[in-house]
């Protein structure tokens, strides 16, 4: 019998839903990152955004299977992700940044977990660089 997240009890800072939010979020940052990719076409950017959304997909996938691992399958994955064209590259990166650090360390209380998410931050703002300086 497969087990789902909803069997377990979550630890008091977190939810099912904020969890789900949480993880389809990373799943929306990713897929903006690829979709800036495909319209760039300032070869650093293009690079960079590149390097960001094929790293950050693998830690993503490291980051649920963990999860699971340890509290049960997830379900409810569902990205409606929309973008601003107003904004930015480097201004939908620090927010989408700033969110991620603030809103993970409410869901994600374990150690190990909090480790990827620090990897998710640092990928982020390595390429916040990346996009800013070079």
């Amino acid at each position: 019998m497969i087990t789902t997240i909803k069997d377990f009890k979550i630890n008091e800072s977190s939810d099912n839903n904020k969890i789900n939010i949480f993880f389809n979020s990373l799943f929306e940052f990713r897929q903006i990152a690829h979709n800036l990719h495909l319209t760039k076409s300032n070869y650093t950017e293009h690079m960079a955004l590149g390097d960001f959304y094929e790293q950050l997909i693998l830690l993503i996938d490291q980051l649920i299977e963990t999860y699971q691992g340890q509290f049960g399958l997830l379900d409810n994955f569902n990205t409606n992700f929309s973008m601003n064209n107003d904004q930015s590259i480097v201004t939908i990166f620090e927010s989408m940044t700033l969110w991620i650090k603030d809103e993970g360390k409410l869901v994600l209380t374990e150690s190990h977990l909090l480790n990827i998410l620090d990897e998710i931050i640092a990928l982020s703002y390595q390429t916040l660089y990346k996009l800013k300086y070079l």
